[in-house]
């Protein structure tokens, strides 16, 4: 039984990584609007499209696949983690608040996110 318990927390943690991730390639497409070139700048590179609203902004490609990517991986690890907790576990174990994993991947987000805008130029 306390190995069972294990797995259901490490499925609710890739559950929370992943929602922290999702929301935190939200807050980097604002960043990146923000600080975006208003038109294709082939000097430093800012050459990837991205619309805001109908608002064209233009950045380096690898903000634009970091942000597209993580965006992408963090929905389906999401929803591959729901479903395996759901399936193993029932749906009790969906409904269960687990505060230190949340706070846990909360952490890991903003340190990741934190770490890639400081270090990306943003």
């Amino acid at each position: 039984m306390q190995h069972r318990l294990k797995w259901e927390g490490v499925l609710g943690y890739l559950a929370f990584q992943a929602w922290t991730v999702l929301i935190g390639s939200f807050w980097f497409w604002f960043r990146l609007a923000k600080t975006g070139a208003s038109a294709p700048d082939h000097q430093t590179g800012q050459i990837a499209g991205l619309s805001n609203h109908g608002q064209w902004y233009y950045v380096y490609p690898w903000q634009k696949s970091l942000m597209y990517g993580a965006g992408f991986c963090a929905i389906v690890v999401f929803m591959i983690a729901v479903f395996l907790i759901q399936k193993f576990y029932g749906e009790e174990a969906l409904a269960k608040f687990r505060f230190p994993t949340l706070a846990l991947a909360i952490v890991g987000g903003i340190l990741f996110w934190g770490s890639i805008a400081r270090f990306g130029g943003l």
